[in-house]
C-alpha cells in the first residue's frame, strides 16, 4: 500500500490537501512495510501529529536569522504553517516530524485495541508515540500524568498535557461521541505556564465603539513558546489591586 492522500483535520469533515506536503516528511513512510503479524490493509486512514522538535526548531529560528528570514514564534506555529505551504519544496526544508494517535478508518483487518493498532503501524514502520503507555485504573493515569508532568522539560517536543483514552474499540463504539469530541477520550492539560516581566509604559487603544483600552508593554518574557510583549489591562480590579504605577 502506498501513501495516496494527506490531508488536515479541517473542521472535522473537510480539511486541506496537503499530499505534496506530507510526502516530504522523512518520518512518513511512502509505502507500508510488510509486516509478518499483520496482513497489508485495503485501506488505511491514520490520524497523527505533525510537529518540530525543540532542537531543531532552534535550529530552524537560528538559520533563519543567519539568513534573514522569518523568525517563528513557537514549534506548533512553525510546524502548521509548514504543512500548508503552497510550494512543497519549502516544506522539504522544514524539520517536520510525524508520530500516529488516533485510528481514522480501516479496511480488511480486524482490530481490537488501540494498542493492536499501534503495534501495526509500527509493524508497518509508521512511527508512534514513545511516551504511550497502558494502564488498568484511574490511579494508573494520574500516576502517569505526574511523571509526564516531572519529566516535560526533558520530552524532545512540546506538549501541554496528556490524554487518556479507553483502549478496547469495542468500549469506544458504545461510548459514542458528543458533538465536537469522543466520549472515550479527555484531556489532562498541565498547569497554565506562569512568567515574571515587568510593564516598560502603558500606552491607550480606541476600539472601534469608542473606548479606551489600556495596554501594557512589557519588556518580552517567554511563556509557553511564546514570546509576549505586550498586554490589555481590562481587569480593572486587578490594576487596582496590582497597581502597575509602582
Amino acid at each position: 500500500m502506498e501513501l495516496t492522500t494527506g490531508a488536515t483535520r479541517g473542521d472535522g469533515i473537510k480539511g486541506e490537501d496537503v499530499t505534496s506536503n506530507v510526502k516530504t516528511i522523512k518520518s512518513i513512510p511512502q509505502k507500508l512495510l510488510t509486516s509478518k503479524k499483520f496482513p497489508i490493509p485495503s485501506y488505511l486512514e491514520v490520524r497523527g501529529e505533525v510537529y518540530i522538535s525543540k532542537d531543531d526548531f532552534i535550529n530552524l529560528n537560528k538559520n533563519a536569522s543567519i539568513n534573514n528570514q522569518k523568525i517563528f514564534a513557537n514549534p506548533r506555529n512553525a510546524a502548521a504553517g509548514s504543512l500548508r505551504q503552497l510550494d512543497s519544496k519549502i516544506t522539504s526544508q522544514r524539520p517536520l516530524s510525524f508520530i500516529a494517535h488516533g485510528i481514522g478508518e480501516i479496511k480488511d483487518i480486524d482490530i481490537s485495541s488501540l494498542d493492536e493498532f499501534f503495534t501495526m503501524l509500527k509493524e508497518f514502520g509508521l512511527p508512534i508515540n514513545p511516551l504511550n503507555k497502558k494502564v488498568s485504573d484511574i490511579n494508573g493515569c494520574l500516576k502517569y500524568y505526574e511523571e509526564i508532568l516531572k519529566n516535560r522539560e526533558g520530552i524532545p517536543f512540546d506538549i501541554d498535557g496528556v490524554v487518556y483514552k479507553v483502549n478496547n474499540l469495542s468500549y469506544q463504539s458504545k461510548l459514542g461521541e458528543v458533538s465536537r469530541s469522543p466520549r472515550w477520550a479527555i484531556a489532562h492539560k498541565f498547569p497554565a505556564e506562569e512568567a515574571t516581566t515587568s510593564i516598560e509604559s502603558i500606552d491607550f487603544q480606541v476600539g472601534r465603539t469608542g473606548i479606551l483600552t489600556p495596554v501594557a508593554r512589557l519588556k518580552p518574557v517567554k511563556v509557553g513558546g511564546v514570546i509576549v510583549s505586550n498586554c490589555t489591562l481590562h481587569n480593572i480590579d486587578e490594576v487596582k489591586r496590582l497597581d502597575p504605577r509602582r
